[in-house]
């Protein structure tokens, strides 16, 4: 928005408190927009910081100011950016201190000078945030490819058939490329888009495994992941059973994965997780090692499946100690009546002891990679026992 001129006699408190508090070298204020001024002042950079320093001080002093009528606290977060010598260039002057105001914000009470790598990291999350936000406006996965699933296969240990599958999600921005789970998931959660995604992920899953039963492969499951903001919703059973009705699959082809650092609160949980078993669909407790957290939680949820920690699985056949603890560990879920699936086999050792362990599947680059959903239809088709190789 065009930055306006504040003639301090007919603006807000809040106005003639910055204006009282402004440095001797800063020119005109201008309002921004709410409580946020634009203030352009004439110092070299070394005195910046001082400059900012005092100025913080002296709009804290004053305990409150009233804007738009209500009372707020006085606890100022400023931002500061060298002007571009070009007059067309001054509103990116402004964006780029505004920019350092939210990193400031970030940060608490205070000043920040603009950090181009942190404003560039800024710009990112708004691009990705819109266009996530955009696209979870659709019910499906749109066939431009944005947001896809991924398969990969796991594999019953004993037959070396595959028996299941998970879909991982997968999003491919027009301009910014592949968009890593580990950077588009947390912001999702961050502003509660992940009920939409999740719901979003169920469908596709159920779709893809419909047209797989009715192409008569041998898939018993499909495997998805929920989230800790799923965890938290009470309507999640009945969010799942219209998925499944939606795309006529009984509920024993679904399994839902979460992971125990998603867990805030086990009691709640535990009556969620019910209702989803109750509905027939599997429970997978996804990360599992041998620690306490995770027996505990153990303890709380109707889980079906165990997928233990890569770490457990990678070091069990280094030492005879970790092979013990590996060993202990499958022993007692499958005593508890849960089917154990070891994650990130990636060498003959690692599937080798897993085997030997007693574990039912493993999942890892030493069987297969993720599929797309048409290659991982032709590699169902063509492989009777898995060939075990990286390719």
């Amino acid at each position: 928005m065009p930055l306006q001129a504040v003639p301090v006699s007919d603006n807000l408190r809040a106005a003639q408190h910055v204006e009282a508090a402004k440095p001797a070298s800063a020119l005109r204020l201008y309002h921004f927009d709410g409580c946020r001024f634009c203030l352009p002042f004439a110092v070299g950079d070394t005195a910046a910081s001082q400059m900012l320093e005092d100025f913080a001080a002296r709009l804290t002093a004053v305990p409150h100011v009233a804007c738009r009528g209500v009372s707020v606290s006085a606890r100022p977060t400023i931002g500061a950016a060298s002007l571009l010598p070009s007059a067309a260039d001054h509103m990116q002057t402004v964006r780029a201190a505004a920019s350092a105001a939210q990193s400031a914000a970030d940060a608490g009470p205070g000043w920040a000078l603009h950090d181009t790598g942190r404003d560039a990291a800024q710009q990112r999350v708004f691009t990705l945030l819109s266009a996530l936000d955009l696209l979870l406006a659709d019910a499906t996965i749109k066939a431009n490819g944005s947001f896809r699933l991924v398969w990969q296969p796991r594999i019953e240990l004993s037959t070396s058939r595959c028996v299941a599958a998970e879909g991982l999600l997968r999003w491919r921005h027009p301009t910014l490329g592949e968009i890593s789970p580990g950077e588009f998931i947390p912001l999702s959660e961050g502003k509660a888009l992940m009920p939409r995604l999740t719901d979003l992920v169920l469908a596709t899953a159920l779709a893809q495994m419909r047209r797989w039963q009715d192409a008569s492969l041998r898939l018993e499951t499909a495997s998805v992941n929920i989230s800790a903001g799923d965890l938290e919703d009470d309507a999640l059973a009945g969010r799942v059973e219209r998925a499944l009705a939606a795309a006529g699959v009984a509920p024993g082809a679904l399994e839902l994965e979460f992971t125990e650092t998603a867990v805030m609160e086990p009691d709640r949980l535990q009556r969620r997780l019910a209702a989803v078993r109750e509905l027939g669909v599997g429970i997978a407790l996804d990360d599992f090692d041998a620690g306490y957290s995770n027996l505990t939680y153990l303890r709380r949820v109707p889980a079906t499946t165990v997928k233990l920690d890569r770490e457990l699985v990678a070091t069990a056949a280094h030492t005879a100690r970790d092979r013990t603890v590996a060993e202990a560990t499958v022993s007692m879920l499958r005593e508890l009546g849960l089917r154990v699936v070891a994650e990130g086999i990636e060498t003959e050792a690692d599937a080798a002891t897993m085997r030997e362990s007693g574990c039912d599947e493993g999942q890892g680059y030493l069987f297969s990679p993720p599929f797309e959903a048409e290659a991982f239809e032709t590699w169902l088709r063509t492989t009777t026992t898995v060939k075990r190789s990286r390719n």
